[in-house]
């Protein structure tokens, strides 16, 4: 955990040297950018503070809170990136290869670290580089520039019955570090071909640019192809691979004072950008939103999707052909289903609450034990397309029995005794588990009624959005009735929040732009540091118990 734990804590603007070491088709790559991140919190703050009495506590490796706090004599290069990747490899735990890339200053110092930090560890000199094997989990290379750790290849090895003939076995023991194979890729890991580099990706160099403090850069399409190489994903497996080829997610996320911030950016492949480009530019209807009620409201999301382009995107990829034989038997068609929406929504949540669930149970003397489930109003509000094909659609789900009429342009979702009730007019179907909150939705009842700041900012005038008031939505959960460990728990977890909140914009050009924000109670203090803190504080609740 010591060496992990440094490599963490270890990591310009221009793209650093050693991101060449990254292959194309890494499926997950990491970047931790040190610089951006001490402009926010000095060093000497994290070493110093509370944090690293409670990382002792909770720590299973003795010196891991002094190893970190030394860092700064490590012969680590701060003020670059460090990167974590993983690559697709049968011959590893999870068939899968994780490599961290840590750039290094001083090689001296780096070694003295490892002979402080690691006592009696065997330092071997390869051709290129130096390398040690830390517990039989990981491997750590170093030359004069770069430090290279890696998990290790495992095999099992048979061992003899004691006093028995050479050739008896009594077991073979699994995960055996194959110490040729796993000093092998260590070599090839310090010889990057330029050609398969990531570097190469200009949309990578993009990301790494943006000098953000984390970098998340997954490749769908390597992910895809670790899918079907393992048997999985039949779906997957019907579609052209090249509906995958280029698909790649790039997040940059910033830790500030009282907030973490991120923009996702998600690449498309060339064969769907026409199509994407189909969404349009529609925003979550506005009417929609001013319906909406701000009272006790735990969670808000709007949605616009174009059913056209949903139409284009079922026949690119095969899957109308599908769905039209699933609905052979109802009458419908796919283009029916589709245009009985004008493709409009919104989602709201109201009122959490904690009410005794089942495994609630009595007791001998008088006892009762209760045990509660989370319990909220839930209002789905669409905006009705076609509504002749609307209708159609209706008549099919009382035919089957999902839906019950139960009076005029009213339904019940299942049978009779269902809670969940369905209201129509000519513009609107609203779903919900409380009718009156869903009258009161189609009856404009939020209309004049301020929304939070927040919650308009992150829903009003996007295709997509979202709002969670953590604060609101964690009024339900109460510390009655919890140990002193867990009320604290519940009280600090209660303090640490304000909101998340995600918006999304149209497509342009080859990518969707997302941006995602979560907001603390605590608006001074770096959000880094609080998470840090919070995790620790609830590791120590968790082994007090």
């Amino acid at each position: 955990m010591g060496l992990l734990l440094t490599v963490a804590f270890s990591a310009c603007n221009r793209v650093p040297d050693h991101a060449r070491y990254i292959p194309s088709d890494a499926l997950l790559v990491v970047g931790v950018n040190t610089k951006q991140l001490g402009r926010e919190i000095a060093w000497s703050a994290i070493t110093g503070s509370a944090v690293f009495d409670r990382l002792a506590a909770v720590s299973s490796t003795a010196g891991s809170t002094d190893a970190i706090r030394k860092l700064d004599s490590a012969g680590i290069r701060f003020g670059s990136t460090s990167y974590m990747y993983l690559r697709n490899d049968r011959r590893y735990d999870g068939d899968m290869r994780m490599t961290l890339l840590v750039p290094l200053q001083n090689e001296a110092l780096w070694e003295a670290y490892v002979r402080r930090v690691f006592p009696g560890v065997e330092i071997r000199q390869r051709k290129d580089h130096k390398e040690i094997l830390v517990e039989d989990e990981a491997v750590a290379g170093w030359n004069r520039k770069l430090l290279i750790v890696m998990n290790v290849i495992k095999v099992r090895q048979p061992e003899p019955v004691a006093g028995a003939d050479s050739g008896s076995l009594a077991a073979e023991r699994w995960n055996v570090v194959d110490t040729m194979q796993t000093s092998a890729e260590m070599v090839r890991a310090f010889a990057p071909v330029r050609e398969n580099a990531l570097t190469g990706n200009n949309r990578f160099i993009q990301l790494e640019k943006k000098a953000c403090d984390i970098s998340i850069w997954i490749n769908y399409d390597a992910v895809m192809m670790q899918t079907m190489n393992t048997g999985g994903g039949m779906a997957a497996m019907g579609m052209a691979s090249s509906l995958w080829k280029g698909t790649v997610m790039a997040a940059g996320i910033n830790f500030e004072k009282g907030r973490v911030k991120g923009v996702v950016k998600y690449y498309v492949s060339e064969g769907l950008r026409e199509i994407y480009k189909g969404f349009g530019s529609g925003k979550t209807d506005r009417e929609m939103l001013d319906r909406v009620s701000p009272e006790n409201l735990g969670l808000l999301a709007g949605w616009h999707l174009s059913t056209k382009g949903m139409k284009q995107l079922l026949d690119k990829t095969g899957l109308s052909g599908i769905a039209a034989l699933g609905l052979m038997e109802s009458g419908l068609t796919v283009d029916q289903v589709l245009q009985a929406f004008s493709g409009d929504m919104v989602v709201t949540l109201h009122d959490f609450r904690l009410s005794p669930g089942a495994g609630s149970q009595d007791l001998p003397d008088s006892v009762r034990t209760l045990s509660y489930e989370p319990e909220m109003d839930m209002v789905y509000a669409l905006k009705i397309g076609r509504k002749d094909d609307f209708n159609r659609l209706t008549a099919f789900g009382v035919s089957r029995g999902f839906l019950t009429a139960a009076g005029e342009n009213r339904f019940l979702l299942g049978g009779a005794g269902s809670g969940t009730v369905m209201l129509l007019d000519d513009k609107y179907a609203v779903i919900s588990n409380n009718e009156d909150r869903a009258r009161a939705w189609m009856q404009g009842g939020g209309k004049g009624r301020s929304l939070p700041d927040a919650a308009v900012k992150a829903v009003y005038g996007y295709p997509a959005g979202l709002f969670l008031d953590i604060q609101e939505a964690s009024r339900a959960f109460s510390a009655q009735g919890a140990s002193y460990g867990d009320s604290v728990m519940i009280a600090e977890g209660k303090k640490l929040l304000s909101y998340i909140s995600f918006n999304s914009d149209p497509f342009e050009g080859e990518a969707y732009t997302s941006r995602i924000e979560i907001a603390f109670g605590d608006k001074n203090e770096n959000s880094l540091l609080q998470l840090i803190d919070f995790a620790l504080r609830m590791g120590d609740r968790k082994l007090a118990k």
